[in-house]
């Protein structure tokens, strides 16, 4: 990693304002790739969509300095749906429907205490839903 660009009030404190560990964490929040595979199909009243996302590795440095690598990593999310009237559907799914986790740190020296730095995939695993939505004719 480059070094951090200052003004020039600030030359030379760099690393005590944006060092090694918090250059990683910015980069952590964008990993080097990202990319989403969307299935979406209606017929008829039914819909159905697949989305498959793949998040790519990203590198964070812990409290002590020492590089943790989170892996690359596939998620699937899945959505059935069938429209009640020609204004309101109902659609049931699961986000992250095979439980996908970044890989487990000590949570005495992740950035939030927990077993997971923020990483962009999220850290929660897999989320169900029921949603009912209202569309409005114009």
């Amino acid at each position: 990693m480059g070094n951090a660009q200052t003004t020039p009030g600030l030359a030379g404190k760099e690393e005590i304002f944006f060092g090694v560990r918090e250059r990683a964490f910015v980069k952590a929040s964008a990993p080097p790739y990202k990319v989403n595979l969307t299935f979406d199909y209606s017929l008829g009243r039914f819909g159905a969509l697949v989305r498959f996302v793949q998040f790519g590795h990203v590198l964070l440095y812990d409290y002590n300095v020492e590089r943790n690598a989170y892996r690359d990593r596939l998620t699937t999310d899945v959505a059935l749906s069938y429209s009640l009237t020609n204004q309101l559907r109902l659609s049931v799914g699961a986000s992250n429907l095979f439980n996908e986790y970044p890989d487990f740190f000590n949570p005495q020296v992740t950035e939030n205490g927990g077993a997971w730095d923020a990483v962009q995939m999220g850290s929660n695993g897999r989320f169900l839903f029921a949603k009912l939505q209202f569309r409005v004719s114009k």
